[in-house]
């Protein structure tokens, strides 16, 4: 199956999808997305493009190019797009927990906090 791939702002939209203003959950990270499959789509990748400054991202560590491996526990590869976006659409003040691989071979925990 071909691997489609895009990119998304996690304060905008995730998989295509937008949402209205009060849905919106700002993290402050863009992610290069790879997915695969037709009616029940499948997060391949999800790669950190970019990072705004003192977001919650910046404020978690996140750095451009690290790779999101889990999002609430949701693994990266093989996590419904539609279970990882209800994980990360959020109310301001949640909390949105996420494992990181860095460098190829480090990985770390980390809690993203919604604003």
């Amino acid at each position: 199956m071909k691997m489609q791939t895009g990119l998304i702002a996690l304060s905008l939209s995730f998989a295509g999808n937008s949402y209205s203003e009060e849905e919106k959950a700002n993290l402050g990270l863009n992610l290069d997305v790879g997915v695969s499959g037709f009616f029940s789509s499948v997060l391949e990748t999800a790669e950190v493009s970019f990072v705004e400054s003192d977001s919650p991202a910046a404020k978690a560590g996140l750095q451009v190019g690290d790779k999101i491996v889990a999002i609430d526990d949701c693994q990266v590869p093989g996590c419904l797009t539609s279970d990882a976006k209800q994980r990360l659409k959020r109310q301001p003040g949640d909390l949105v927990p996420i494992v990181i691989q860095r460098d190829d071979d480090i990985q770390f925990y980390t809690t993203l906090k919604v604003e």
